[in-house]
């Protein structure tokens, strides 16, 4: 009997040990997953929204503020009023509003140039003249 009492104790201390030891490892892993960062579900990929294409001529009216039917006058009294109002001169000497009045200007000039090629060699030399 005492043989057998002797390996029942060695087994039941083996099988003590081994139950800690899934335990404290089963313990470790779910600290482990509770704290690890969640791994991110892929969510569907949705194609971009395309981007609008937009007339160089309507984003130049745009800019100028003028109408699709407006006559070269009202073109050129916007432009130049418009180039007035962001004369990069009147604004402190590299301020970021005078880079921000010189990218605006740049944005005027261009659409004025868009505008003004439609108009004939002719024109646009004696567009300023008032010949009766």
């Amino acid at each position: 009997m005492n043989e057998v009492k002797r390996a029942y104790d060695m087994l039941r201390g083996y099988v003590g040990r081994e139950y800690d030891r899934v335990v404290t490892r089963d313990r470790e892993d779910a600290f482990a997953e509770l704290y690890q960062p969640s791994i991110p579900v892929e969510s569907p990929v949705f194609p971009a929204p395309p981007i609008p294409v937009v007339d160089p001529k309507t984003e130049a009216r745009r800019i100028l503020g003028v109408q699709p039917g407006d006559a070269i006058e009202v073109i050129d009294a916007s432009y130049h009023q418009l180039l007035d109002r962001s004369d990069p001169k009147k604004f402190d000497a590299g301020t970021e509003i005078q880079a921000k009045a010189q990218e605006i200007q740049t944005k005027i000039r261009w659409a004025y140039s868009v505008l003004t090629d439609d108009l004939d060699s002719p024109s646009k030399r004696f567009r300023s003249l008032e010949i009766e």
